[in-house]
Order: structure tokens, then C-alpha cells, then sequence
């Protein structure tokens, strides 16, 4: 317990070093849910210890187990516009651990380039691309692990070329029979060693915190999930905003009460998700997350935005994921992920 703790000192201490207060950062690639599961409860982390599902490690290297030895998890997924993104990870267990390594790549299609004058200069194309590798081990037998992910990411944006370094530290704490999971990631920590032009931009970070509990009557299981814990003030108000209300006298923004404030902040931080599993083999997928609604709502129509759902299909060595994730309502992106365990696949 005394190496858990300092570990979780020193996961603090890194955090509240590299904590961004405000502003965008670069390589919005490595936010990017990494399953299809994991995007249908949120995209945030996800805290479940299950060997039959190694795709929910790639983001939380504490949930790698020795039975995910010989796994491969492979992700697609039709993005916005013409973009496409996706994954493939190989997974190998001995008794050092368990190890993981796999590539991401997002492709943002091809492009007609034009000079100042409008001449055309030819075609060309932009992705980005991720090369990672984590590992984890228990620590405490049954009751507590560690992992850690180290990513190197490029971007390739016509002439322009940018590198950067990231690490990802977890740690989860589980109870099987309560059916409780806890886990507290602090990702994307590192930075930009190449830059597009003369400054360095941030990396991603984010302090996140999952929760997971399992009904003991009920085939559900409940996810609280918590991300941005670093950061307080997650609200941005758009000027243009037609529904904003005015002083008459002053012409300046009603502002809201200190509580409404507070309670706007508190939940932006939040996503609830639930999952069904009527039968052994299969299981349903619900998440809503109050930050993704009121950042990517139209101002006259909020449809779905911010609600996700999918459904998981576990069948012997096989493991297929589909999911749907309303971001906006222009478009809604389909995830579908596959993993198959080599070590049953061979018994069969």
C-alpha cells in the first residue's frame, strides 16, 4: 500500500505540474476514444475489469490483465466529413507483466491546394498518427494494479510535420466481490519536440477518474466518470448567442447566479453511463455527457448531442463492438471494433 500511495503522490504531483488552465492544444488525436465500448460510454475513462474485453486497456493500461496475453483489438470508425480513424494492438502477457503495443492513425482525406494568387499547386493530404506501447501489473493481488502507456505522435499536414512525446500513468483499485472498479488516469502528459512553426503548442492533459459498480440483482452496471478534474471552469459563453438575455439599461450579458455558475461547471466535468447485459453473450450501451450537449447543441436544436450508445457482442474468441456517438447533429460518426483472442482461436 505505501508503493500505491507514493505512486498516487507523484501521479498528483505531475498533474498539477502540466495542468493547461485554458486555451486549445495539439494532437487532439490522443483524445480519441479508442473502442467502440469505450466511445458508447462517453468517450471518457472507462474503470472494468474484464479479460474478455482488452480493447478498455488501451486507455487505462491498469485493467491490463495476464489473460489478455495473445489478444488483438482493432478499431474503425467513419468520422466526420471524409475522415476516417482507427486502430490495431497486439497484447502479450509473461511474468514481467502484460504488454501492449499498438498504431492509431486518423486520415483527413485529400485536398486541392491553391497559392495566394489561386493557382493551383497540386493535391495533398493531412493525418495524424499515434505508435504506443503500455504495460501494467497488479501490485496488490486481486485488489490493486498499475499501468502506464508511452506514445509517440506524428502529424503530417501537407509540407508541415510535428512530433511530440506522451505518457499515460493509472492506477485501479477493484473489489470482485462487490463488483466495484475505481481507477485514476492522468493522460497525455509530455510534449511537442517538433513544432509546425516557431512555438510549441500543449499537449491534451486530462486528470480523469472513472467509477464502475455492477448490480448484484440487476444484469446492469452503472459508470460514473469524471474528466478535467485539473481544470474548474469548463464554460464558455458564445456572444452570438440569440437566447442570451440582456440588461435593457446597460446592453451588457445577464449574468447568472453564482449557484447556476457552479452547477453548470460541476456537471460539464461529468458523464453517466449504464450498461445492460441481458444475456451472458451480449450487452447494451448508454452514456450522456452534459458537456459534449452544451458545447456542440445548435442554439435551435439540440437533438441527441452529447448521447452515445452502442451494443457489444462477446462470442467465444471473438469480440464485436458497434456504437453510435452524437456529437453533433450534422453528423453522427459509427465506431466498430473486433477483437480476437489467438489462444482460443487456436483451441478451436
Amino acid at each position: 500500500m505505501r508503493r500505491f500511495a507514493c505512486f498516487l503522490c507523484l501521479m498528483a504531483v505531475i498533474c498539477l505540474s502540466v495542468a493547461q488552465t485554458g486555451g486549445s492544444a495539439a494532437f487532439q488525436i490522443l483524445s480519441l476514444p479508442q473502442s467502440a465500448r469505450t466511445a458508447a460510454l462517453g468517450g471518457s475513462l472507462v474503470s472494468v475489469r474484464e479479460e474478455t474485453d482488452p480493447a478498455l486497456s488501451i486507455a487505462n493500461p491498469s485493467l491490463l490483465q495476464e489473460k489478455m496475453g495473445k489478444n488483438i483489438s482493432a478499431l474503425f470508425v467513419d468520422y466526420f466529413a471524409d475522415a476516417f480513424y482507427g486502430n490495431v494492438h497486439y497484447f502479450h502477457a509473461n511474468r514481467w507483466g502484460v504488454f501492449r503495443a499498438g498504431v492509431q492513425a486518423v486520415s483527413y482525406g485529400a485536398f486541392d491546394g491553391y497559392d495566394l494568387y489561386g493557382n493551383e499547386t497540386g493535391s495533398f493530404s493531412a493525418g495524424d498518427y499515434v505508435i504506443s506501447l503500455g504495460y501494467g501489473r497488479e501490485l496488490v493481488p486481486d485488489r490493486i494494479s498499475l499501468g502506464m502507456n508511452l506514445k509517440t505522435v506524428f502529424s503530417y499536414y501537407e509540407t508541415y510535420f510535428s512530433a511530440a512525446l506522451a505518457l499515460d500513468a493509472a492506477a485501479s483499485y477493484y473489489d470482485d466481490e462487490k463488483n466495484l472498479c475505481m481507477s485514476l488516469a492522468a493522460v497525455n502528459i509530455g510534449a511537442q519536440f517538433v513544432s509546425y512553426a516557431d512555438e510549441r503548442e500543449a499537449l491534451p492533459f486530462d486528470l480523469q477518474f472513472a467509477v464502475s459498480r455492477k448490480l448484484e440483482h440487476l444484469p446492469a452496471r452503472f459508470h460514473f466518470m469524471f474528466h478535467h478534474l485539473t481544470r474548474w471552469n469548463m464554460q464558455y459563453d458564445d456572444p452570438t448567442d440569440p437566447y442570451l438575455e440582456y440588461n435593457s439599461l446597460t446592453g451588457e450579458n445577464q449574468k447568472r447566479s453564482g449557484v447556476e455558475v457552479f452547477m453548470d461547471n460541476a456537471f460539464r466535468h461529468f458523464v453517466l453511463g449504464l450498461e445492460i447485459e441481458p444475456v451472458n453473450v451480449l450487452s447494451l450501451q448508454f452514456s450522456y455527457d452534459y458537456n459534449r450537449r452544451k458545447e456542440m447543441r445548435l442554439y435551435n436544436r439540440s437533438a441527441l448531442a452529447g448521447v452515445s450508445y452502442g451494443v457489444c457482442l462477446h462470442i467465444r474468441q471473438f469480440n464485436l463492438q458497434y456504437a453510435r456517438v452524437h456529437a453533433h447533429v450534422s453528423s453522427v460518426p459509427n465506431f466498430i471494433s473486433v477483437s480476437i483472442n489467438l489462444n482460443q482461436f487456436k483451441k478451436s
